[in-house]
């Protein structure tokens, strides 16, 4: 009775519970990819889409499984086994070339 007389049932779905497009999650990947070396913030990918932070947050976590933050130390771990694989590693610089603060000294 409820869903009859009320507008709930008709009330399409917000920009907040829907994924991105696969054009919008290809171009927050790429701009990730580009910038791993540096410090991303939330408003930075956001703004990479015309998205607001909150909204981008929440299609991304639905698009992908995983927050920004998650995918973007998921790529920075393997970025770094990969410059571990690889035979002209310097242990000196990696930290930063990977977008990680560096050392507390």
């Amino acid at each position: 009775m409820l869903r009859r007389y009320s507008n709930l049932a008709r009330r399409p779905m917000s920009r907040v519970d829907q994924k991105l497009s696969s054009a919008e999650l290809r171009t927050v990947t790429d701009y990730i990819e580009a910038h791993l070396d540096s410090a991303l913030r939330l408003s930075e990918l956001a703004a990479a889409i015309g998205m607001n932070q909150y909204r981008f947050a929440r299609a991304f976590q639905a698009t992908t499984g995983d927050s920004p933050h998650k995918y973007v130390m998921k790529l920075r771990i393997t970025h770094a086994q990969d410059l571990l694989a690889g035979a002209n590693f310097r242990w000196a610089r990696s930290p930063r070339r990977l977008g990680f603060p560096r050392r507390a000294t």
